[in-house]
């Protein structure tokens, strides 16, 4: 039942406002259908009349229609409610927004639009903006906002930033991420989060001194200055860094997660390297990873920390790693002491293995790591690997040449455990003593993780029906792919379909049939999709 202070529509054809009585202080049109905002005095006058709120309303939700503008091709002159604290038009065909926006909204949701231009005069106690998901090219309020305290621009073709529009005490969430920046000025020292992942920026100011999150993945950056000791998420990969402040990272006792992968000029000291496996390990065995497991499967989360979903990144030898190190090195027609670095280099490059790849076996050759339960050096794991591949069979043997440059170029810059976990890992396959086993929840989970990723590029919003859709149809794939019973599967799927049923759920049970008076290439989009899904399903049976 809806609270006594909000009205509810489900329908396509809008009432006269009067229904909205003065006690009600919400209203709520999401997946209505709505295309403009009209209606008519009855059902023998097709006259049509502007649907304006009562002044009284202080919360309107228009999101999930196909509104495109609000009455009769205009948005910008449509008058909204005095007394309006929060407007939410996210995913719809907007252009444009009403240029009078009431003194008293603190509250802007409008993602997932074609916005080309936010209005003029946005109120300068505002609090909330999410304009992501648009077609803005730039960011630039005619006052200074301060109240605001979250601004979301992300997925937009942001090419100006006026960065004097933030500079006040109180903006903690910044996230501008994949736009079209190249600068980066001063930041406010209350800012909590900085986002900014995939842009044109080639350097960054100095950071706030109570950040949390940092992510710029994807930019042109080349070097970072101190981090803040409150760092707990610090996401840098694919930039061109050269350095980093090592020192003030590892002072980040609260790091949690750490990304600067696809950085190939970064050279990160064997201390640097000694602190990432010992922090890593021990988020590893204080039990955070087994609930962040049984959160995902109960649907409690979305998905994983990326800590837990990237092989790379968990910085932890197990019992499986252990045993195969011990099996490599215990074949004595493997070990080739007291052979030198430079006679195995010698050797590889006869072998056609490329420079770059030498130049980094010989840069790790004495890398090890006093806290790994494995007490061998990178170089002693090299020579057992090199004798491995001297007994295989030409053809073989070319089949192995073939994938390590790769291998080890993607394991540089990665700590102890990773580098030896990609030794092993190149070999199997060619050696059947070789058996790396990875959890089957942990093959799940990356599977999912992967079905998200995609879903990701495709820009689809979190929140609608369209993701969840997508989402279950590719994570049932990968299920049966990976072979899982039924019963099980059924239990990593639920948490998907209940969130699924809870959206149907949602538009209300005055709507009769789920598809009725629903957009009609919406219900082909859907009918196409599961058409498809099928199609696979059964492909994969027959196989």
């Amino acid at each position: 039942m809806p609270n006594p202070w909000e009205f509810h529509w489900y329908f396509n054809q809008l009432p006269h406002p009067k229904v909205i009585q003065s006690h009600h202080t919400h209203a709520i049109l999401k997946y209505c259908n709505l295309s403009e905002l009209y209606y008519a005095i009855s059902e023998d006058h097709y006259e049509n009349h502007r649907f304006e709120f009562p002044d009284w309303v202080e919360y309107i939700d228009l999101s999930y229609n196909t509104i495109y503008d609000f009455y009769e091709g205009s948005t910008i002159d449509y008058p909204l409610p005095k007394n309006l604290e929060l407007l939410n038009v996210a995913v719809n065909k907007l252009s444009r927004l009403p240029e009078r926006l009431p003194s008293t909204l603190n509250g802007l949701m409008c993602r997932g639009n074609q916005i080309v231009k936010l209005p003029k005069m946005i109120p300068k106690n505002i609090e909330n903006i999410n304009a992501g998901y648009n077609c803005l090219t730039e960011w630039k309020p005619n006052q200074v906002l301060t109240s605001l305290e979250t601004l979301r621009l992300h997925n937009n073709r942001i090419r100006f930033f006026d960065w004097s529009s933030i500079q006040q005490d109180k903006l903690q969430i910044l996230d501008i991420s994949e736009n079209q920046l190249t600068v980066v000025e001063k930041l406010p020292e209350s800012l909590l989060e900085f986002r900014i992942r995939d842009n044109r920026i080639g350097n960054l100011p100095e950071l706030p001194p109570q950040l949390e999150i940092l992510e710029v993945s994807k930019n042109l950056i080349q070097s970072i200055g101190s981090f803040p000791s409150t760092l707990q998420v610090c996401l840098m990969a694919h930039n061109q860094l050269k350095e980093i402040d090592e020192e003030s990272l590892m002072r980040c006792h609260n790091l949690n997660d750490l990304d600067y992968q696809g950085n190939p000029d970064l050279k990160p000291s064997q201390e640097f390297l000694d602190f990432i496996e010992e922090r890593f390990h021990d988020i590893w065995v204080s039990g955070a990873r087994q609930r962040a497991l049984d959160a995902l499967q109960k649907g409690e989360i979305k998905s994983l920390p990326p800590i837990y979903d990237d092989p790379q990144n968990v910085h932890h030898i197990d019992t499986s790693l252990i045993l195969n190190v011990n099996r490599l090195m215990n074949e004595n027609d493997h070990c080739l002491d007291p052979e030198t670095k430079e006679e195995l280099l010698e050797e590889a490059e006869k072998w056609n293995v490329p420079q770059d790849v030498r130049f980094i076996i010989a840069e790790e050759w004495n890398m090890r790591s006093l806290k790994s339960a494995v007490k061998i050096s990178v170089g002693d794991l090299w020579k057992a690997f090199w004798g491995r591949i001297r007994e295989m069979k030409k053809q073989e043997r070319q089949s192995l040449l073939s994938i390590l440059p790769e291998e080890v170029r993607q394991s540089h810059n990665v700590c102890y455990t990773g580098r030896i976990g990609r030794i092993l890992g190149i070999l199997q396959g060619f050696d059947e003593k070789i058996e790396l086993n990875i959890p089957l929840n942990e093959q799940i989970v990356a599977r999912y993780t992967a079905c998200q990723r995609r879903l990701e590029r495709k820009k689809i919003p979190e929140d609608s029906l369209t993701y969840l859709w997508e989402l279950e149809c590719s994570f049932t794939l990968e299920l049966l792919e990976l072979g899982i019973e039924t019963d099980k599967r059924k239990e990593w799927l639920n948490p998907i379909q209940e969130q699924i049923q809870d959206k149907i759920e949602n538009i209300g049970e005055n709507w009769g049939s789920f598809w009725e008076g629903w957009d009609s290439s919406v219900v082909e989009n859907f009918k196409e999709k599961k058409e498809l899904f099928l199609i696979s399903y059964s492909s994969y049976l027959k196989n």
